[in-house]
């Protein structure tokens, strides 16, 4: 099946997928307290504490043509050109696997927060970025050196952007900005016609010899020209395949003097002794640097700084992280060597496909869908036009972060009442064991049994009764606001116990429609459904009628499909009122309405499942004070809840009494 880039870039940004990524950088950080965030907004960085990377960058991932280049590149079969998904994840993980370098090698704070040098903000800035080109060099130089099995994920990251249609600002032009600019992108200009790709797709930067004077003629103030230096080092630096034209005259003897020592700084696995080298490089380059910080826009600043906010002199985590960072001799750099990528490229392919193929199926499988009237039933005629729609919802992963914060808040709970089922299921019974050939007693009906088979003992047995249970909550526009809400946290509640326990359950809301004849049962929680589809439970929510007499009839029947004949058939219905269904088409209003319920709840009762209702009869609603009363008119067996608090535990005490013996 095909899907658009939306489609995709939604699937792959679900929290389900989000967890797989943030499981990954706490493995490679051997920690468990990292948190990883996907925005699309062109940007990677950490704090420290947190990762937050864009699948989306530069948009990559429906970029053919860069793809296709990147992996002619690399020497690598073409997958990601032909595969969306497959691309996001490469995007994404080479972003977290950057980060999670920075977490596991960088020194957290920022050695250039406390430079003496930082007297200004253009100086604190220039301190800022010639530690980004270092630090970024180093840490995926530490990182080959240290793992095995990153570095393909480092060079894609770096040799993608030289081939991106649509690539963010550099590293460097991004941070300053001052109102001669427009010279420093008409050099630019000539630069990008003169740009070629050599053999095997490296970009080239030669340029033709007229270009150094036309350069040198340009005005230049010295934020820019600091700004085309810092670049000419980036891309010596992190991109070494790249060919470059001599630096110009203006800032070539810095270039000459700190090459160097950037090489030098890159290789440099004391963080102490790396800051090192971006003091004397500052300290050489120190002429170039503005003397005030006029030339440089903050709000500009804040709004491009993306990829090197990493490396910013202020912290945004609400934390204070102090990290001194691993050291390491490095003894491997980025494109130091000739390694077979096309075998790790085939190993990584190979396990992100099994993985694709566990998202896509979770995020776009449909629900399910069926409609069947009210005929099908014979024991009403007053519902026989009206129509069932039965709806087994399409799984949202991304309730999944919704449904664990309940969890976490009612855990105690949870773990006390699987504490009492387990006492209950625990208890031991006397018992009678017959037909035996040698016991403690004779049971005399047998005494004719020619193998003398009439012997019988005691025994302590467990005794556990087979029960099938489905907890129908009434879904109408009444059950609004705390009813609906302490309905769901008991759901959800009820589901975790239960399930714990083995005990074969659904969950099922119900709720009839004003605008047609129709009611709609919607499947939750599926008697054997997947475990996921727990997370359903989160849809709960409150509007339109109710029409219980068919909803029971329709309950009753999904309760026998799903259960064998020897199971104890138990229906559990939360309700805060009588039925009532105020569609023209299908009037359906007390007292006939209380009726009709009333004779489909004795025939469900006559053929054999167990129905116990629970009155949601709270103070917080003076209008309905007499729900207890009503739905007695109804149900031989109600359970009054006066208080909401208390749902959840009169449920389970509920199921709990059909196990005790």
């Amino acid at each position: 099946m095909e899907y658009d880039d939306n489609e995709i870039l939604d699937a792959f940004q679900s929290d389900y997928n989000r967890e797989i990524e943030e499981s990954f950088v706490n493995m490679l950080c051997d920690t468990e307290y990292l948190k990883l965030f996907f925005i699309n907004e062109n940007e990677a960085f950490t704090d420290g504490r947190n990762i937050i990377v864009d699948p989306a960058l530069d948009e990559m991932y429906k970029d053919r043509t860069a793809l296709y280049k990147a992996e002619e590149y690399l020497g690598c079969e073409h997958k990601l050109c032909e595969d969306k998904w497959l691309a996001l994840k490469i995007v994404t993980r080479s972003q977290s696997i950057h980060e999670s370098l920075h977490i596991i090698f960088t020194h957290f704070p920022l050695f250039c927060v406390n430079d003496v040098r930082s007297i200004t903000n253009a100086r604190l800035k220039t301190l800022s970025l010639i530690a980004n080109i270092i630090e970024d060099a180093f840490i995926e130089a530490a990182g080959c050196s240290y793992f095995d099995n990153i570095e393909f994920y480092l060079k894609f990251g770096r040799v993608s952007r030289l081939f991106a249609s649509n690539p963010k600002e550099g590293t460097v032009k991004k941070a300053f900005h001052n109102d001669h600019m427009h010279d420093y992108k008409k050099s630019q200009n000539i630069n990008n016609k003169s740009i070629g790709l050599k053999k095997h797709m490296v970009r080239s930067f030669k340029l033709k010899n007229k270009l150094s004077n036309i350069v040198d003629k340009l005005h230049k103030d010295k934020c820019e020209l600091l700004m085309i230096y810092l670049d000419y080092m980036a891309t010596d630096l992190l991109y070494p395949m790249v060919i470059q034209p001599a630096p110009i005259f203006a800032i070539r003897k810095y270039v000459n003097a700190t090459k160097e020592l950037f090489h030098s700084g890159m290789i440099c696995g004391n963080h102490y002794e790396r800051h090192k080298y971006v003091q004397k490089i500052f300290d050489i380059i120190e002429n170039l640097i503005p003397k005030d910080d006029k030339n440089i826009d903050e709000t500009i600043l804040r709004q491009k700084l993306g990829a090197i906010k990493t490396h910013e002199s202020k912290n945004d985590s609400p934390m204070d992280i102090n990290s001194q960072g691993k050291e390491i001799k490095i003894t491997k750099v980025l494109f130091g060597g000739s390694d077979n990528n096309n075998e790790q490229w085939k190993q990584i392919i190979n396990k992100l496909n099994s993985e694709k193929e566990n998202v896509l199926r979770l995020f776009f499988k449909k629900g399910e869908y069926e409609e069947l009237y009210g005929s099908v039933f014979n024991d009403s005629r007053i519902h026989k036009d009206v129509k069932i729609k039965v709806i087994k919802p399409k799984i949202n992963l991304n309730l999944k972060k919704a449904y664990n914060n309940i969890y976490k808040n009612y855990s105690i709970n949870i773990n006390s009442y699987n504490a009492k089922f387990s006492a209950i299921l625990r208890a031991r019974v006397s018992g009678r064991e017959e037909r035996l050939q040698f016991g403690t007693g004779i049971t005399s009906k047998y005494m004719g049994d020619v193998k003398k088979r009439y012997w019988y003992k005691n025994i302590e047995r467990i005794d556990i009764p087979k029960l099938s249970l489905l907890l129908l909550i009434d879904g109408s526009g009444s059950m609004s606001g705390e009813r609906c809400e302490s309905a769901r946290n008991t759901a959800l509640i009820l589901h975790e116990v239960l399930k714990n326990q083995k005990i074969k359950h659904s969950i099922v809301e119900h709720r009839a429609s004003f605008d047609e004849p129709s009611i709609t049962c919607n499947i939750l929680i599926d008697f054997n459904g997947r475990d996921d589809q727990k997370y359903n439970v989160m849809k709960m929510k409150a509007s339109g009628d109710n029409r219980d007499g068919l909803s029971l009839l329709w309950a009753e029947k999904y309760l026998k499909y799903n259960t064998s004949f020897d199971e104890h058939k138990l229906m559990i219905v939360v309700s805060d009122g009588v039925p009532l269904h105020t569609c023209e088409e299908a009037y359906y209003v007390p007292p006939v309405s209380i009726e009709d319920t009333k004779n489909a709840v004795k025939k469900i009762l006559r053929r054999g499942t167990e129905i116990i209702a629970v009155a949601l009869d709270d103070d917080n609603d003076s209008d309905e004070e007499g729900c207890y009363e009503e739905l007695k008119l109804i149900y031989p067996s109600v359970v009054l809840c006066s208080d909401l608090k208390r749902l959840t535990s009169q449920i389970i005490h509920i199921i709990a009494k059909k196990f005790e013996v």
